[in-house]
């Protein structure tokens, strides 16, 4: 244990380094993992030293070759500049918390509750190995996409860059502060994953994505709101590519919670004066809980150049504040405007495809059912890429590949206690088309699955399935790949799944 006192916070760390290079040496860690650590240790000393009066204070390390907890015991301080009304950034909010007494809470729980301060309940102590304690509040970083976090997502782009530049969000798994009667316990856990980096190793995943490994995997609500917050406005900000028109459509329905959703048109030149042109709706993916993304704008161009189709690429509700089932009713309502009213688009009801990569493979899988069950026109041709379409996740690739680069199934489970979807509403074998008592009688269906993805097997069982039951299937089982291997630029294995798309399209369209 590390004692800080105030005024002697230059010699403290000096002696947190050697206190991590002593447990990096204990645990057999490396000097990734001991930087990590230095820089966490780092941080909760800024973090205090600037939070107001806080008094003495002890930092210690517990755990073991896979993960750490840094915990810092602080006196409580006050803080007079900062209030709960006004902060914005995760750091900021622990500034005013290890500032902040027990007294100051009980008499502010309401304002408190809006910062994500709840009282402690008893299994919560428990985990914390303070049963003896009768009160106490907590706040942790899962706790940050509540109200107040919320405020900001439309315009505050100072409070995103307050999140991507703390080192807490960025490097740990869980970080908390408790408050308590007589201390603050500031708690940030370290998950190492010292046994991923060899697993990866022995995977054949191409060069070409070694980029996409880089790419941190979001798997906590924390995570998931940065990414909202950095992509969610990008529909207002993307301009027309060169040789088409951008147009903005409010396309109805009913079930989303603005009664329409928001939606962006790409039209080539060649068809932007047909009253009957072929057209590609195009579902992004994102496990239900992230807004399209920049490579899903520029394959809605790509598609839109290649095949002289018009694509529409909507942007439909997302978890957690709207639970699947809703997103299908609503891409299907977006569905059956168009087929319903296909000239105020411009389009053919008989030359509407359907695309969808991952949840958006599951939309557009579900589309098609639905349209085959309720009497609608089948779509011209419905297009899966790595698509999430069994939700009993028991796939022998969901069990392997736990550890990929992009989405894994250690992931995968995280996001579905997130989403906690209402399976029994109606539209469970919608949901779960692998669940679907009958596949037959549907348009032609193009699957493409990536080798290194925990949806792999689902994808490959689907094509398989549908083969057998009398539909037109091509299944293209990408290699090298991983899960939206479709982010790599540049990357000719990409372009080539692309082409075989862009072939799907056209030979269909004759």
């Amino acid at each position: 244990m590390i004692v800080i006192k105030e005024g002697n916070e230059t010699e403290a760390f000096a002696d947190i380094r050697d206190f991590t290079e002593k447990y990096a040496t204990e645990k057999g860690l490396g000097k990734r993992e001991k930087m990590h650590m230095d820089l966490v240790a780092e941080e909760m000393l800024e973090i205090t030293k600037i939070a107001g009066n806080v008094d003495d204070g002890s930092l210690n390390i517990d755990g073991n070759e896979h993960s750490c907890t840094l915990t810092m015991e602080l006196s409580p301080g006050t803080i007079r500049d900062i209030s709960f009304e006004n902060i914005s950034g995760v750091s900021q909010k622990l500034k005013v918390l290890l500032g902040t007494s027990f007294e100051t809470l009980e008499m502010n729980e309401k304002v408190a509750e809006d910062i994500g301060v709840r009282r402690a309940d008893k299994a919560i102590l428990q985990e914390l190995d303070c049963d003896d304690v009768k009160d106490a509040f907590l706040w942790t970083l899962d706790s940050y996409n509540l109200a107040s976090f919320n405020r900001y997502i439309d315009g505050d782009e100072e409070d995103w860059v307050a999140l991507s530049a703390s080192l807490l969000s960025a490097l740990t798994k869980d970080v908390r502060v408790i408050i308590l009667r007589e201390c603050i316990l500031f708690s940030v856990v370290l998950d190492f994953d010292s046994k991923d980096s060899e697993k990866k190793e022995s995977y054949g995943i191409s060069p070409e994505f070694a980029s996409l490994s880089k790419i941190p995997v979001a798997k906590t609500r924390f995570q998931v709101k940065l990414v909202e917050l950095m992509y969610g406005g990008l529909p207002k900000k993307v301009t027309a590519p060169l040789g088409m028109r951008l147009d903005r459509l409010n396309i109805p329905a009913p079930t989303a919670s603005k009664g329409q959703l928001e939606t962006l048109a790409y039209i080539p030149f060649a068809v932007k004066d047909k009253k009957d042109a072929p057209v590609i709706l195009f579902l992004h993916g994102g496990a239900f809980l992230f807004p399209a993304l920049p490579y899903h704008y520029q394959l809605a161009e790509t598609l839109a150049r290649n095949t002289g189709c018009k694509v529409m690429l909507p942007m439909y509700d997302l978890s957690p504040y709207r639970q699947p089932p809703v997103q299908i009713k609503e891409i299907f309502e977006v569905y059956t405007e168009l087929q319903n009213n296909s000239g105020k688009y411009g389009i053919d009801p008989a030359k509407i495809f359907v695309i969808g990569d991952s949840a958006g493979g599951n939309l557009a899988a579900a589309i098609t059912l639905l349209a085959r069950d309720r009497g609608l026109i089948m779509p011209k041709g419905s297009l899966l890429l790595y698509p999430s379409l069994d939700m009993r996740f028991k796939t022998e690739s969901m069990n392997e590949f736990s550890d990929v680069p992009i989405i894994n199934s250690e992931a995968i489970n995280a996001y579905r206690k997130i989403v906690q979807s209402d399976r029994e509403e109606g539209l469970k074998y919608y949901y779960s088309p692998s669940e679907a008592e009958s596949l037959s009688g549907l348009c032609p269906m193009y699957v493409e699955t990536a080798e290194f993805d925990p949806l792999h097997d689902e994808g490959v069982d689907f094509a398989k399935r549908l083969k057998a039951e009398g539909n037109d299937v091509t299944l293209n089982k990408t290699r090298g790949t991983v899960h939206a291997f479709d982010m790599a630029k540049g990357s000719s294995i990409q372009r080539a799944a692309v082409e075989e798309r862009v072939k799907f399209i056209k030979r269909l369209l004759g």
